[in-house]
């Protein structure tokens, strides 16, 4: 766990260098506040059936509960999610940023891809942190990558909202294909 988590910390903090210089801080400070915008999105999106599913003390009882909890939140954050996308134009002509509409609405695939969080507390749960941990380092390399390259092309704060989509999507698939057959709860 120790090397993914600096093989990480050091991807992350050198894409981002290299995005600083890329695209400025006008870039940058948008990107933070849709990302502020949709992380509250996220927060109302989850029951955190993933941190229950971690303590649970009955294997049977986790299993259970994971199958219960994770529809909840695909319903939830499907609603939430959906909810965003639909109202960005009035909700970010409210906050002052009109500009961010389409932002927005690109990074609601966050929110949707959430509840799939609960397949790496199977790992975590398990102490199986290497197969917990991997498909967020990876997805970190591949956030960096595509942001960074996407960047350089000028595509401007998209380079960093595609980053962060492809991301969650390659982080979601490695835990799948981690998780075997049946992964979901």
């Amino acid at each position: 766990k120790l090397v993914l988590t600096v093989v990480g910390a050091v991807v992350g903090f050198g894409a981002n260098v290299a995005l600083a210089r890329l695209l400025g801080p006008d870039v940058f400070g948008a990107m933070a506040f849709a990302l502020v915008v949709v992380g509250l999105a996220r927060t109302l999106s989850t029951v955190r059936s993933d941190a229950y599913v971690v303590y649970l003390p009955d294997e049977g009882e986790a299993q259970r509960a994971a199958r219960t909890l994770f529809g909840a939140e695909v319903l939830l954050a499907a609603l939430v999610g959906g909810t965003l996308a639909a109202g960005a134009g009035p909700l970010m002509a409210a906050l002052g940023r009109p500009d961010l509409v389409a932002v927005v609405r690109g990074l609601s695939v966050l929110v949707i891809l959430s509840p799939l969080t609960v397949l790496q507390a199977r790992f975590v749960r398990n102490l199986d942190f290497v197969r917990g941990h991997g498909p967020a380092t990876a997805g970190t390399v591949v956030k960096a990558a595509t942001a960074v390259r996407l960047a350089a092309g000028g595509l401007g704060v998209w380079a960093l909202v595609w980053g962060e989509v492809v991301s969650v999507a390659v982080v979601a698939v490695l835990f799948l294909a981690l998780s075997g057959r049946g992964a979901l709860p």
